[in-house]
This record gives C-alpha cells, sequence and structure tokens, in this order.
C-alpha cells in the first residue's frame, strides 16, 4: 500500500529543507524529494547576517558555525563612481553543498523522509496527491509543496519583476582570498560580483543582458572589471557557466492543495545577496500556512491570502531596493543597460527618516488610516488580529507591540510627549520614542497645523 504523508516537499534545498524541518516540528508527516546528491555546487554563496536568526530558530547555528564558512565582516563596493567599504553585519560565503547539506540532515533527524537523488516520474491529484518516481516508488500526499527552485514541477506563469539577467560564472583556483571581502562593482553595460570561498576557490560572476548572455565573452568581460580583474589575473578556472537570474514572483503562489516555496516562489535581484535568507523566509511563513489549512480548512481562505501578501510585498521590497540602486548606476551611465534596471512602481516614493526632534510637536492619526482585522503567522496557525492599513501596507505589530492598541490611544490631536506619556503602560519609556518615530515615517501618523 502506497505510503500516505500530510505533505511532499519538492526540492531540498534551503527553502525545501526548512520548510520539511518546520513541519516535522509542527508535528507533520513529511516526505522530501531531492533529485541532486549533495554536495553540489551551487551558485548564491553569499550569506547575510539577516539569515542567523532564521538558523537560530531551525537550531543549525551551531553546525553552520562549526562548517568552516569564511566571515565576510565587508564588501568592497565600485558604484556610481565611487569605491567604498561597507560592513556586511554578519555576513558570510558558504560553501552551498554543505550549507543545503546540512539543513537536509536536520530535516531528516527531525522525522522527515527524505529521498535523495530521486526524480519525479509522473504526479496527479485526485482525492491525494500522487508521486511516482524513476525506479517505481510512489508516496501519497495530502499537500504538495514546490521547492524545486526557478524551473517549476507545477509549471505556470512567471511575472517579471525587472529585467531580463543572465550571470556568467566561474570558479577560479589560485586567486588571492585578500581579507574575505565580496567585490561588487558597476561596469558600463555589466555588473560583477566576486567573492572567496571556503574551499579555497573565487566565484567572479558578471551580470548581463539576455542578448549579452554568452560563455564566450566571459572572459572579455571580466578584464574589464577593476576590482575582479587585478585579482583574477594569475588564477585559472575549468569552464564557464551561465543561468537566469531574472527576478520574478510566480503567478499561482499558493492554492488549497499545492504552495510554492523560495525560488519557486520568486526570486529577488542578486544585487541584494539576500536570496538564500529570503527562500527560507518563505518556508517559514509556508510552514504555517500549510498547518492552517490542514488543520483550520475554514481558514485557508485567508492563510492563502496571508502567504500571496507576504510573497507580493516581499517581491516588491526587493524590486523597489534594487532599482534605488540601478538609479544611482544610471545616473552617471545612462546606457541602455541601466535604463530598463529603472523598472519600478514609479508612485511609490521611498520613506525619508526623520528624528522628532519636539516632543511638542502636535500630531494626529492619518485619515488614511484603517482599523481592520488582518492576518498574522503565530507559530502554529495563521491567525486573524487587529491592524491597520495604510494605502497598501498593511501593519499589525512594532516588536512585541500592536499597532491598532497603540494609535487607538490616539483619540485626538496630541503633542508628542503626551502620546508617550500615553503608551507609558504598553511600553517602556526607552523604547517608546523609537516607536513613535516608527509610526510617523510610515505615515501612520501626520502632523497637525
Amino acid at each position: 500500500m502506497t505510503e500516505l504523508f500530510d505533505v511532499c516537499v519538492i526540492g531540498g534545498g534551503p527553502a525545501g529543507a526548512s520548510l520539511a524541518l518546520r513541519l516535522a516540528d509542527l508535528g507533520r508527516s513529511v516526505v522530501v524529494i531531492e533529485k541532486q546528491s549533495f554536495r553540489r555546487r551551487q551558485i548564491g554563496e553569499s550569506v547575510t547576517g539577516g539569515v542567523l536568526p532564521l538558523l537560530q530558530v531551525l537550531g543549525v547555528e551551531h553546525r553552520m558555525e562549526a562548517a568552516g564558512f569564511i566571515d565576510a565582516p565587508r564588501s568592497m563596493v565600485l558604484w556610481a563612481g565611487q569605491l567604498n567599504s561597507r560592513e556586511t553585519h554578519g555576513g558570510y560565503q558558504v560553501d552551498r553543498g554543505t550549507f543545503d547539506e546540512i539543513l537536509l540532515s536536520e530535516a531528516r533527524s527531525a522525522g522527515a523522509l527524505v529521498k535523495q537523488p530521486a526524480r519525479v516520474s509522473c504526479m496527479s491529484s485526485k482525492q491525494y496527491w500522487t508521486i511516482d518516481l524513476q525506479g517505481g516508488q510512489s508516496f501519497c500526499a495530502r499537500f504538495l509543496a514546490e521547492a524545486g527552485g526557478r524551473n517549476s514541477i507545477l509549471g505556470g506563469r512567471k511575472i517579471a519583476c525587472g529585467a531580463q539577467t543572465f550571470a556568467l560564472y566561474a570558479y577560479w583556483s589560485g586567486v588571492d582570498p585578500s581579507h574575505g571581502e565580496t567585490l561588487v562593482e558597476a561596469g558600463h553595460s555589466q555588473w560583477y560580483w566576486g567573492t572567496p570561498l571556503p574551499d579555497g576557490t573565487f566565484n567572479a560572476t558578471v551580470f548581463v543582458d539576455r542578448q549579452h548572455a554568452r560563455k564566450e565573452d566571459y572572459f572579455k568581460l571580466m578584464a574589464q572589471s577593476s576590482l575582479l580583474s587585478p585579482r583574477l589575473r594569475d588564477g585559472a578556472c575549468e569552464g564557464v557557466y551561465a543561468c537566469d537570474a531574472t527576478a520574478f514572483v510566480s503567478q499561482e503562489i499558493v492554492t488549497p492543495r499545492s504552495i510554492r516555496v523560495g525560488d519557486a516562489a520568486l526570486t529577488i535581484d542578486p544585487l541584494s545577496s539576500q536570496g538564500v535568507q529570503t527562500a527560507i523566509g518563505t518556508a517559514f511563513h509556508a510552514a504555517v500556512v500549510i498547518n492552517t489549512i490542514l488543520d483550520r480548512p475554514d481558514n485557508s481562505t485567508m492563510a492563502m491570502d496571508f502567504y500571496r501578501r507576504r510573497i507580493t510585498e516581499s517581491a516588491q521590497f526587493h524590486s523597489h531596493a534594487a532599482a534605488t540602486q540601478y538609479r544611482k548606476q544610471w545616473m552617471i551611465s545612462s546606457t541602455p543597460f541601466w535604463q530598463r534596471r529603472l523598472a519600478t512602481d514609479n508612485n511609490k516614493q521611498p520613506r525619508v527618516s526623520s528624528m522628532l526632534t519636539n516632543l511638542n510637536q502636535r500630531m494626529h492619526v492619518s485619515p488614511q488610516a484603517a482599523f481592520v482585522p488582518v492576518a498574522i503567522a503565530t507559530e502554529k496557525y495563521v491567525i486573524e488580529s487587529d491592524g491597520v492599513v495604510v494605502g497598501r501596507e498593511i501593519f499589525c505589530r512594532v516588536g512585541e507591540h500592536s499597532v491598532s492598541q497603540l494609535l487607538s490611544q490616539i483619540t485626538e490631536t496630541m503633542a508628542a510627549r503626551e502620546i508617550l506619556q500615553r503608551w507609558s503602560q504598553y511600553i517602556p519609556a526607552p523604547s517608546a520614542l523609537h516607536v513613535l518615530e516608527w509610526a510617523w515615517n510610515r505615515g501612520l501618523l501626520e502632523a497637525s497645523s
């Protein structure tokens, strides 16, 4: 008899492994089908410090620390005609084969069944999902999670979030790792990224338009880089690879019986170096959404709407952030390459943070602020909570504090110091001003004449 699982996860990369681990911790029976054997090279070796809290929740931070990854305390960035050294705030360079293997082994230890290497030969959906593997083995699952990357087994349309971009990259030996810093550089009609890896090699990548993604042009392009060319002068590489690096979001992110996570749901612009972090973040939300759909089917619509919103917001945020950086380079190099990367929501102006230096400033809750129920994720389920909506933005909590509860204390035009006094019963004094500035800068509060 074919074994029945709660969830079948297709793909054992960071998103799939993290999802399986979280679902297993929630008591779900999970099978993971990964087509490749680990360890294997995988582009996307730069990990920002923002992934560390996620790894702590997954319980794998100690194994990651012991894996011998390279600390990357800073990046050297040549952009818009200026060379700067930037702190990465805890980032490091990883061997993706080892990184992915650690996550998948933790999922296995938590109780997930891992089939690797294994390829899906046929898949159907009737009462349950039936997944047939090459070689004759079959599984049934109540729910399917697609975590197989850009080439989704579920198919469907992808919506581009930026210009079509391809990466040409190679792994070099004999390159001085210097101080472990990442190198980022804007060129005439391309941009570069390079970093030393734990195995002693150096990944040198150039991002170009699709029509210029020719492997034979890789070395010519590298010779044009002010930062990478001197590093690679005495090095050697075995081959050049190419892959699609276009940012996109899937049109069908979630259904009552399936969900997409990681690169199957969205890919973000590589300029951020937050692809791994974003993939794991989608897995955290997807686990709660799946658990809600399976345990509380009456809340399925709310759970799916929550996930769609989080994925869409993430895609918009990263698209706007990348376009902002591309605009800086376009100002000094107005080539078609940079022009194509300015596409973003022109109606969405970046917020300008400002300190409230005058506590006598009188203010009121924005008339555009609507107090409505919103969906939020708890440890196990998506639930309804009090929230505030301004335009397209939804606010529920700031830190541990309810935004709705705090704003409801402002019933009239009040001075900032009066608001802080009212909030004192909810917020410790040291953080109250920070929360007030947060609400001010997000348009929840407006100045009164």
